[in-house]
């Protein structure tokens, strides 16, 4: 991810799984939080995301749906304690927050039972 010319954040996949992630979010000024959010938001309202997991196996999309939830959610709290506390761990707080999230959700959505 991107926000004007710098890369504020990098995930790589392999096999549908995050293989490793790297943010720094530090830099932002407050307009540019702003633009990620609003970035966010897109991805979730995006068609071309249904149609692309529209043939993905229950598992694969389990694993999408977690992975897009887990980096909005770390995305939206590393931001935001970095615009109110402005401290450097608030970058862990992120990572830390969008692992858990992804686990839970793909874990939940795995276990459904109404397949």
């Amino acid at each position: 991810m991107s926000v004007g010319d710098a890369v504020v954040a990098e995930v790589r996949f392999v096999d549908g799984a995050v293989a490793w992630e790297w943010a720094d979010l530090t830099s932002l000024q407050t307009s540019q939080v702003h633009d990620v959010l609003a970035s966010v938001v897109q991805v979730w309202q995006a068609d071309m995301v249904t149609e692309a997991l529209r043939e993905a196996s229950r598992g694969g999309k389990c694993e999408v749906a977690g992975n897009i939830a887990g980096a909005s959610t770390g995305t939206l709290v590393g931001a935001g304690c970095l615009l109110l506390i402005k401290k450097k761990w608030c970058v862990g707080a992120g990572s830390f927050v969008s692992k858990k999230v992804t686990g839970w959700i793909t874990g939940k959505c795995n276990g459904a039972q109404n397949g």
